[in-house]
Order: C-alpha cells, then sequence, then structure tokens
C-alpha cells in the first residue's frame, strides 16, 4: 500500500482520474485499458487494485457534505 501512494503521489489528478491502479506488492500499474487490467489478473500475481475515479467521487461527496470542495477531475 506505502509503495502504491508513493507512486500515485507522482502523479497530477489529472493524469490518473480515470485509471486504476493495481499493485502485485512489488510493482505499481496504472491501467487505463480493461485489456491491462485483465492480462495483470490472469498472470497469477496477487492483486490489490484501486478504481481512482470511484475514489474521487466518494471523497468529493464526503467534503461536500462537511462543506468543502474539491477539483473532481473524473467529473
Amino acid at each position: 500500500m506505502r509503495t502504491t501512494l508513493s507512486h500515485l503521489h507522482t502523479y497530477d489528478l489529472d493524469d490518473i482520474a480515470e485509471t486504476t491502479v493495481l499493485s502485485d506488492g512489488t510493482t505499481v500499474h496504472l491501467c487505463t485499458q480493461p485489456d491491462d487490467i485483465a492480462e495483470l489478473l490472469t498472470s497469477g500475481h496477487g492483486i490489490f487494485g484501486i478504481a481512482i475515479p470511484g475514489v474521487i467521487n466518494q471523497l468529493s461527496g464526503q467534503l461536500n457534505k462537511h462543506g468543502h470542495a474539491i477539483k473532481n477531475a473524473a467529473a
């Protein structure tokens, strides 16, 4: 998880807003196409994944509920 978060900090939100982040615990993969995801899932490695658009929407909703707003790059 730390490796994934460290890797994501190197990207602008607009660059990753439409990606799915997958990691096998060693390597972080930014998948922009469904085929990228399928290839990793069939590779036989354990995979941890985050769908960035869903996270952005959920965080935006929580922040808005508390009177804060963020730029929603996934919109």
